[in-house]
């Protein structure tokens, strides 16, 4: 299993993260935009755009579009109202599914597999959720004083998809103490 650590950069002008694995090395950072809506751009070692993440605005439902560095569509994610629109002892008002976008580049047929749940809570305090397909882990995310703890068993093209899923997330949810969408 992976661990990395997601902290937000303190001086930055967008939605700055940078994400540290085990060793404490920034294995990839997060660029914020300035733009109408959350948009950002996952960034490897090698500072190549890996994973782009935007906001659809103008959307009846809340929707969050991925794609590759070229624009190559490969997920979206829509968060469901459960329940009605009042919390009750603190469970979530919403739930997020994250559907793949259909592909035939060969590159892409990991990220674009079965369907991926968002299961947990996403905007408290100590947010504490998990990424699962076909019933595995895929993720397990939680809130820490020092920044998002990350630890996946995803491997390959996945591992900066669930860190943008991580950032859209944190971004999407006001509630939680890192994300906040006024940025």
């Amino acid at each position: 299993m992976k661990h990395f650590v997601l902290t937000k950069k303190l001086l930055a002008v967008g939605a700055d993260y940078k994400v540290t694995n085990e060793a404490g090395e920034v294995v990839f950072t997060v660029d914020g935009k300035l733009r109408f809506g959350i948009t950002f751009d996952v960034i490897d070692a090698q500072r190549q755009v890996v994973i782009k993440g935007r906001e659809k605005v103008l959307a009846l439902d809340r929707r969050f579009d991925f794609c590759t560095r070229d624009g190559t569509p490969v997920a979206t994610m829509r968060r469901l109202m459960v329940g009605g629109h009042r919390r009750i002892f603190g469970s979530p008002d919403y739930a997020y599914q994250i559907e793949p976008a259909e592909t035939d580049d060969k590159a892409l047929a990991e990220i674009a597999g079965p369907l991926i749940k968002v299961e947990g809570f996403v905007c408290a305090q100590e947010a504490d959720w998990r990424l699962l397909r076909d019933g595995k882990v895929l993720a397990h995310v939680q809130e820490k004083t020092q920044g998002h703890a990350v630890h996946m068993t995803a491997e390959g093209l996945l591992v900066p998809f669930v860190l943008a899923t991580t950032v859209a997330l944190m971004r999407l949810e006001p509630g939680s103490s890192s994300g906040s969408s006024s940025d």
